[in-house]
């Protein structure tokens, strides 16, 4: 077997290569659901690709280059080695992949909502005039969002002066360190830790006791000179900005959102997978 017979082994194998890499690519951002995991984002495509390209490549020429030193040595034997080399690979690496992967948490083969409420402090006029559209998520980490929500002010209910929101948003991550996330007006974040286990049965389908964040982030307006937290990490709701100067009492900010932000959740099961299946009543609680 000639070199040329080598690097026409490799470059067939590494085509082959990148057309696997290709589609380990998107079950990546399938499994993982990390931002930097696009299947539509030409760059990670095409860094993909050509890893792809050039790993299946050198295996393709060192596959030939061995088979050269025995007595039967020839092309088609030495595609024949670089090709079983490349499959075992793969096989390893998509294996590994998927055992290590965040896989959507199922019940009965059917996948969960999870069931919220979040409930706002007696409502004032400077939350009226700041506006109600919170943004919610679910978060495996600070940098991988697995499930979004965008809240208007339509969907809360006014209950004796005060918002209620209730809303289902799709559990798709097993992750032990999901954390629930709701932003206020764009510029408040409200964190909480969700006591949620990977794999979820169906005494998990109770709501729970009211909770508050286990963190608070404030940006722009929120982050001002003596915008006070109280000891329960919530914010006083006066923004930076306003015409209105405070001093004496005026600095103890509007009281009713000194306990924003209280919240609940449960488990549901989503019918969409069988929706000939009978719904049980202790399920929809």
């Amino acid at each position: 077997m000639t070199w040329l017979h080598s690097v026409a082994t490799g470059l067939i194998t590494a085509i082959f290569g990148a057309i696997a890499m290709l589609f380990l690519a998107d079950r990546w951002s399938e499994w993982y659901r990390d931002g930097s995991y696009s299947g539509k984002n030409d760059i990670y495509v095409s860094l993909i690709a050509f890893l792809g390209f050039a790993a299946a490549f050198l295996i393709g020429l060192s596959c030939s280059r061995y088979v050269v030193t025995e007595d039967d040595a020839h092309f088609t034997r030495g595609l024949g080695s670089a090709f079983v080399c490349l499959a075992g690979l793969m096989i390893r690496l998509t294996a590994s992949s998927y055992l290590l992967a965040d896989k959507t948490p199922k019940v009965d083969g059917r996948t969960l909502d999870l069931d919220v409420e979040i409930r706002t402090p007696p409502v004032t006029p400077l939350l009226e005039q700041t506006g109600l559209t919170p943004e919610v998520s679910i978060q495996k980490n600070p940098h991988s969002v697995s499930s979004s929500l965008l809240l208007s002010r339509e969907a809360a209910q006014r209950t004796n002066g005060t918002y209620l929101l209730v809303f289902k948003i799709p559990l798709e991550s097993s992750s032990s360190t999901r954390i629930f996330n709701v932003y206020w007006f764009g510029n408040l974040g409200l964190f909480y830790r969700l006591s949620l286990p990977a794999q979820p049965s169906r005494d998990d389908f109770e709501w729970t006791d009211w909770l508050t964040p286990s963190e608070v982030v404030r940006h722009g307006d929120w982050d001002a000179d003596g915008v006070d937290t109280v000891s329960t990490a919530l914010p006083g709701c006066l923004p930076r900005g306003s015409d209105t100067p405070l001093s004496g009492p005026q600095q103890v900010r509007d009281l009713s959102c000194r306990r924003f932000g209280l919240m609940r959740y449960r488990w549901k099961m989503h019918p969409g997978l069988h929706p000939d299946r009978p719904r049980r009543s202790n399920l929809d609680g």
